[in-house]
Parts: C-alpha cells; structure tokens; sequence
C-alpha cells in the first residue's frame, strides 16, 4: 500500500514538471516575441532612438535655416565653403573666405570649384586633403548658372594672407587709377587717384602722352579745364562712360571688391546685342568704344535685367582695370603691368595668359575702357582709352603692354581690339 502511494505521488509531480515546463516555454515564446519581434520592444526602441535621432536632425536643420534667414536679414557673412553647395541663391550672399575675407555671390551665380573650367586654386585646402576651398588670392570664379559668364572676384582693402587670428600677415590693394605699377620688394603702388566715395569725381589726369591726359568721367561730372586744356561736361560722352561711377566705387568698398570679366567679350550667342564671357569663343571685335559701352551694359542691363536690383554689368572702368593689375602683382606676377604675353591671335582665353584666373589682359587684343582723354576739344577726337596688349596678325608679334594706355577716336574698330565688362554687385 505504501509503495502505490509513492507511485502516486512521484507521477503528479512529474506531470506538475511537465506543465511547468511547457508553461515556461510559452512563457518564454511570448516573450521573446515581445521582445525581438517586428513589433516588440527592441525594435520599437530602435525606432524610436532613430526618430529621436530624426527629430534632433530636424531641429538643428531647422536652427541652421533659422539662421541663414536671419543672417541674409541683418546681411550677416557666411562662409564660402558652406553656402558653395547650396549655390545659385536667389539673391546676393555675403561670404567669407577661410582666411576672413569678403567676398559676395550675385544671385543666380556658382562658385566654380578647382579644376573646373580650367580654374586653379592654391593657397587653401580642406581638412588636409587635395580639396581646394579657394580664397580671394586665387581669383574666385563665379559662374551664371543660366548663361554660363565666368567673372573673377579682384579684392580691395586690407586682406588677410593666412589664418583668420593672424592678423599680421596682410597685404592692403588700394581702389583706383595708377599712373605707376612698380612694385617694390612687397611695397605695391599707390594710385593717383584713389577711389572714394567723397572723390570720385575729382579730375585727375594720368598722362597719356604730350599734353594728353586721361579721366574718368562720372554721372555727374561738370566738365572743365586741366592744364590748358578743356574737357566736357558728362552729358556730352553719351553712354561712353560708367553707368553710375560713384555706385560702383561705393559698393566695391563696402563689398571689399569687384568682378571682372574672366574673358575678353564674345557675342551671346541667343542675343547678339549682349556681350558673353566664356572661353574658347571667338573675339568680339571690329566694334567701336560707344558699341562696346552698349554691348556691355546689355549683358545684365541696369534697367530692364531680370537681377537690376541686385547687379548689374557695364563697361570696364579704369580703376577696374588699374586695381585687378595691383591684383594680379600681388599674388601672381610682380611684373605683370609690363608685360605682353600674346603667342597668337586666338579664341578668349587662349593663349595662355591666365593669372589669378583672369584670362588675356596683356594680349591677344586690346580693349576699350569708360575712360576717356584730354586729346583735343571735340568728343569725336581720339577721347576712349583702350588698354592691354595685342597681337599682330601682320607681323607675327605683340604689341604694347598690360597696363599701357591708348587714345583712340569713337569710330575706330579693328580685329585687335575688343573689350570686358565689370560688375555693379549692389
């Protein structure tokens, strides 16, 4: 009897372990399903970690917009290298180079990155690596997102040559017109006339030759007399001379500098009235100083251009074309005033001579400027100023210099003479 009590005992509890056992599995199962599942508890902790992770994201990116809207508000700089990739903007953006300098991007242009476009930059590079983020030494290119012209920052005002703290390492390029290029061991020229905008209007003569002088006329400018010799008044020089000088040379200040054309003009190939610049496109010449003004300024016309609020284009001046050579002799080539450096008569930038980015300043042809000379009384004799060198199809050989300035009449045209134009950045 005691012995079948035992037995009895021993099988409730083996089924009471088998029940267990299975109650711990299904146990078990569920749990693991809660836990490692598509839906369980891993998974939705994962999910939510990344959609914090998301929201965080958000939140910066929104912070970041935030604050690009306040800077273009207040018109506070941003970095070039950040804004590169979000370029073209829809209106003119501040920038600063790594280095602290300024410099502003029209709307509806890019930065053009090294290597592109046959663009060479230097002096700064990326965490170390062979990604070159360009400063103003360089020559930054911009380019139009829509028509493709190229134009090359040239900076004005004091720069600075190495790390934002280091403000030792300088090199100061004065706005304006120079009768002298010579650049002494690191001592650049000063102009005779600098650029303000308190004289801007102010005569003065850089001379040309006996008793010829040269001026740059602005809106406003009264005409007079200048060693003996009478000039007139604005009204008189049509559309030959700046748009608006004095807004030029008081944005260019405020700016700390100005856009050249990186080439000698073509023609829009979609409006033949407008001037491009692009490369390997042949020559706009065998036009005339008052055709070259209009061609010009019809690029992006300061009174019907879809950007006229923002900028516009126009002739090149003389402080343009004097301060890009200061330029250039700064961080290129200290001898470039003198120099010619025409192999041929070719297509813009062409034959070689890109310093700083810009193409063909001292060759391949001359080019009228706004500027105009005290050559005689009348308006219609010799009074534009062409500048730069040329090559001589005739001869095979190049002729007159960077810097060189020439007198011509408003009806001369030829082959080897043709023209850039600037930008107002507003």
């Amino acid at each position: 009897m005691r012995n079948k009590e035992l037995k009895s005992k021993k099988g409730i509890t083996l089924i009471a372990l088998v029940v267990t056992i299975v109650v711990l599995l299904i146990l078990a199962a569920i749990t693991i399903n809660l836990v490692f599942s598509e839906n369980g508890i891993i998974k939705k902790a994962q999910d939510a970690a990344e959609a914090q992770k998301q929201a965080e994201e958000s939140d910066r990116q929104a912070l970041e917009n935030l604050a690009d809207q306040l800077d273009d508000v207040i018109g506070a700089p941003k970095e070039l290298q950040k804004i590169m990739s979000k370029l073209p903007l829809t209106t003119n953006q501040k920038a600063v180079d790594s280095y602290g300098n300024k410099i502003t991007i029209p709307a509806g242009f890019i930065v053009v990155a090294d290597g592109t476009d046959n663009v060479v930059y230097s002096y700064d590079k990326k965490d170390g690596t062979s990604t070159k983020i360009p400063v103003v030494q360089d020559g930054i290119v911009i380019k139009n997102a829509t028509d493709g012209n190229e134009f090359v920052w040239v900076p004005v005002g004091t720069i600075k040559n190495d790390a934002v703290s280091n403000t030792t390492n300088t090199t100061t390029i004065k706005l304006g017109r120079y009768s002298s290029f010579t650049v002494t061991g690191n001592v650049l020229p000063n102009p005779a006339q600098e650029a303000t905008t308190s004289s801007y209007n102010t005569p003065v003569g850089i001379e040309l030759g006996i008793e010829i002088f040269s001026f740059e006329v602005s809106d406003s400018f009264a005409g007079g007399e200048f060693d003996g010799t009478t000039y007139g008044a604005a009204s008189s020089y049509g559309n030959t001379k700046a748009t608006n000088l004095q807004e030029w040379i008081s944005t260019t200040l405020a700016n700390g500098g100005y856009y050249i054309a990186r080439y000698e003009a073509s023609q829009n190939e979609t409006d033949t009235t407008k001037a491009a610049s692009l490369p390997s496109k042949t020559v706009w010449g065998d036009i005339t100083q008052p055709a070259a003004a209009t061609a010009a300024k019809a690029t992006y016309s300061a009174e019907t251009g879809a950007n006229k609020d923002k900028y516009y284009s126009d002739l090149i001046n003389s402080y343009a074309w004097d301060t890009a050579i200061v330029f250039i002799e700064a961080y290129a080539d200290s001898n470039y005033a003198e120099d010619n450096n025409s192999t041929s008569f070719t297509t813009t930038g062409g034959n070689g001579d890109q310093v700083c980015n810009i193409n063909d300043m001292s060759g391949n042809v001359w080019e009228w400027t706004t500027e105009t000379s005290t050559y005689s009384g009348s308006v219609n004799d010799y009074p534009c100023a062409g500048r730069g060198g040329y090559y001589s199809t005739g001869d095979g050989r190049g002729y007159y210099y960077t810097s060189l300035r020439n007198n011509s009449s408003t009806g001369l045209s030829s082959s080897t003479l043709s023209f850039r134009a600037t930008l107002c950045v507003k």
